[in-house]
């Protein structure tokens, strides 16, 4: 369900151009998407959802991220970072599988 929330989230603001920031938006997104209002009104009480995005944000400092969508691969030891290409994005995962080493690609 978290999934399909996300989903919903990022589709109402990338393809609809909802202002998700707006608390009656998000509200009417999610209730779309199934979720549980009270529940999701409660994690924002309790400073959860802000947690969180401390975390998030720790963790794209200590990767270098500079901005989204980024591609982290090889175990940081590069990153694709904005508007790539698919043909550069398969020609970096395909020289990763030549030569696997410890990392493994993931998004950010």
């Amino acid at each position: 369900m978290v999934q399909r929330a996300i989903l919903r989230i990022r589709q109402a603001f990338l393809e609809q151009g909802r202002d998700v920031s707006e608390a009656s938006v998000l509200d009417a997104v999610l209730s779309g998407a199934g979720t549980d209002l009270a529940d999701i009104h409660a994690r924002l009480a309790r400073g959860e959802a802000h947690t969180e995005l401390i975390s998030d944000d720790q963790e794209a400092q200590a990767l270098g991220i500079r901005g989204s969508p980024s591609l982290v691969l090889d175990a940081g030891r590069q990153t694709l970072y904005g508007n790539v290409g698919f043909g550069i994005i398969q020609a970096n995962i395909a020289d990763l599988l030549r030569e696997p080493q410890a990392g493994a690609a993931s998004w950010c």
